[in-house]
């Protein structure tokens, strides 16, 4: 009887983390959304290498 009960709240508790992966992944998306928008009126998308120079100390 137990281990049925912690099937269904591992059930239950994978599908909330599930949804809450999706949700933040969707969030992040929108955010940069008008980024890449913005770039397709540019004749060419041109990144700049990342800085690593706080690597260094």
């Amino acid at each position: 009887m137990a281990a049925a009960r912690r099937a269904k709240v591992a059930a239950a508790l994978g599908v909330v983390v599930w949804w809450w992966w999706w949700w933040a992944v969707a969030v992040v998306g929108c955010g940069a959304q008008p980024v890449v928008v913005g770039s397709y009126g540019q004749p060419r998308l041109w990144l700049k290498p990342y800085d690593w120079s706080y690597l260094r100390g």
